[in-house]
């Protein structure tokens, strides 16, 4: 059986499990991990042992090329994606309607209310992430290479990087390399901070801190590619390192060893988390360890 067959088997299995007769899917990652689909503006519906995509004829040849066999309702121009599928999903006469609760604007469930007349609606929450938890080897793949790009594309630029050059040329510049190297892009807007900047969690790279003004330089990645996303995160010394930055990342890589030593099949990621929290404030930097791990 196909590899989207299979994942939307197994979603009917929740259903059935869950005595949900039909479920409405919204999120877009959702929809893509269903159906193969890499576009946007386009819900899936399941029930019984049919499927139908609600979407829109911008992507019509697009959906013949990554989801044969697949039925689908096409809207047409001037008409809203909400409005159609509410009403797409009143023709088919279902006897209840499941949403994704997390997914859907007020706006919209009032519209599913209102054409539906009275057919009941359920809140679901987490059914297609349930199934997501666990990657499959197509999952893995794809993930090692996002994981390939982002490296490549940061080995790259690591030997083009100048004294002078400010956050933003760099974020710039590895941004363009990941595309070069196969990406569709950054997994997320590349975090580059120059040394007291270095220690912003989700800091934006501005055009007035250049690499030297401090002895480090952080750069935090990803690459997205096949539709999934690398994180990595790498500190360039730039200068002479002081005692005290010395120290701070003796810390940090005990305590990302004790972190990875506590992975294992059936490991909490709470756990892992704890491991190497403890570590860190063993040392005395607990309170400065405001980010959970990564």
């Amino acid at each position: 059986m196909p590899l989207f067959c299979e994942r939307r088997e197994a979603l009917r299995r929740l259903l059935t499990k869950g005595k949900i007769d039909a479920l409405l899917v919204t999120a877009e990652s959702n929809v893509t991990y269903l159906t193969g689909f890499s576009g946007d503006s386009s819900y899936l519906l399941v029930w019984g042992e049919r499927e139908l995509l609600i979407t829109d004829g911008r992507y019509t040849q697009q959906l013949f090329e990554e989801c044969p066999g697949l039925e689908l309702a096409v809207r047409l121009p001037g008409t809203q994606l909400p409005d159609f599928s509410a009403e797409t999903v009143a023709k088919l006469g279902l006897p209840s309607l499941g949403i994704e609760a997390d997914h859907v604007t007020v706006s919209f469930n009032e519209k599913l209310k209102e054409a539906l007349k009275g057919i009941p609606l359920a809140n679901t929450a987490n059914l297609v992430e349930s199934l997501r938890e666990i990657k499959d080897s197509t999952e893995i793949a794809a993930i090692r290479g996002a994981i390939a790009i982002a490296e490549q594309a940061f080995d790259k630029i690591r030997r083009q990087i100048r004294t002078g050059q400010t956050e933003k040329q760099v974020a710039d510049e590895l941004e363009y390399a990941i595309r070069l190297e196969g990406g569709t892009c950054g997994a997320f807007p590349s975090i580059i901070g120059v040394g007291p900047r270095a220690a912003l969690p989700h800091g934006r790279p501005t055009i007035t801190s250049r690499v030297g003004d401090y002895n480090c330089l952080l750069i935090d990645w990803g690459a997205r590619a096949d539709q999934y996303h690398s994180d990595l995160t790498r500190v360039l010394v730039t200068g002479k390192l002081s005692p005290q930055l010395h120290n701070v990342y003796e810390v940090v890589l005990a305590a990302q060893a004790a972190a990875i030593a506590s992975i294992r099949p059936g490991a909490l990621m709470c756990d892992v988390d704890v491991a190497a929290r403890k570590v860190i404030e063993d040392a005395g930097f607990g309170k400065e360890f405001n980010h959970s791990l990564g």
